[in-house]
């Protein structure tokens, strides 16, 4: 009898710091989720493919000609 009661209230223990990680778990997705519709709103500057660059540079130059 005893060990049962003991085995229920470790049960219980366990319990509980599962549903305290899980709500963190759901705030941390919540804030990324947040944060990343800020992210978004601010243009992040994307890598140009090679050859990009050198062909705004040649449009520049023949225009100043």
């Amino acid at each position: 009898m005893e060990n049962r009661k003991k085995e229920e209230k470790g049960n219980e223990k366990s319990k509980k710091e599962k549903n305290i990680k899980r709500k963190d778990k759901i705030q941390k997705e919540i804030r990324n989720e947040n944060t990343r519709g800020e992210r978004e709103k601010t243009e992040i500057p994307t890598r140009k493919k090679k050859g990009e660059g050198m062909k705004e540079e040649k449009k520049t130059k023949e225009k100043k000609k």
